[in-house]
């Protein structure tokens, strides 16, 4: 199998999704091996690999099934490497002074307070507080950036 076989399943996804979905999210895509149960499709970041797993997962298995695939898994594979900065280190530097540090919390202003411990939800806010508590569990994974008006 080669890479007609994605070509294939593109084929088949591009008639179930709207253009603009396709063309945001599978186009970009390109195709790495195919192994018999698992093909491999390189996507830019995991943004994009969490997003087809989580949105497109049924529409995938009904194209992996219409070419005879249905035992086959797609996984997305990244290319982000993580940027590993060499910090030079000086052997005979001079030790730094301590200084009394504040916790974060008090340093960036947080009153200790107000914590999702304290919080009282109701139905009129707790879509906010599901919000909040994804962006304090996973920064920069959902709702980046938060904005709540």
């Amino acid at each position: 199998m080669s890479n007609s076989v994605w070509d294939q399943l593109l084929g088949r996804i591009e008639t179930k999704i709207n253009q603009h979905s396709f063309y945001t999210w599978f186009k970009p895509t390109t195709f790495i091996d195919d192994s018999g149960e698992i093909i491999q499709v390189r996507v830019r970041n995991t943004l994009v690999k969490d997003w087809l797993t989580k949105h497109y997962k049924g529409v995938i298995s009904e194209a992996l099934t219409e070419v005879n695939r249905s035992s086959t898994t797609i996984s997305f594979v990244t290319d982000e490497v993580k940027s590993q900065v060499s910090v030079p280190t000086l052997k005979d530097a001079p030790p730094q002074p301590t200084t009394d540090i504040k916790s974060s919390s008090s340093a960036a202003g947080l009153n200790p307070r107000y914590s999702f411990d304290t919080f009282i939800v109701g139905s009129s806010n707790q879509f906010a507080h599901a919000a909040c508590r994804a962006v304090a569990e996973a920064p920069s994974r959902s709702y980046n950036p938060l904005y709540i008006y």
